[in-house]
């Protein structure tokens, strides 16, 4: 990835546009207690368990893998 060297100072009231109930919600989510360590752990615990499936490899070239 190349930069052309210009920065930019981030302008949140143009680059960040939010409207009324974006700011209702930033403001009641400050008010919700953190969860404790067991808390959260039992909650990551919970969520569904996607099993990684293996993806057949590749060569450069997408050819399929040299065997002898």
């Amino acid at each position: 990835m190349n930069s052309n060297g210009k920065c930019e100072i981030l302008n949140l009231d143009r680059d960040l546009p939010t409207n009324e109930a974006d700011i209702l919600a930033l403001r009641k989510s400050r008010f919700y207690p953190m969860p404790d360590l067991q808390s959260y752990i039992d909650f990551l615990a919970s969520l569904p368990v996607i099993p990684d499936r293996p993806r057949p490899s590749r060569g450069a070239r997408g050819d399929a893998p040299f065997e002898l």
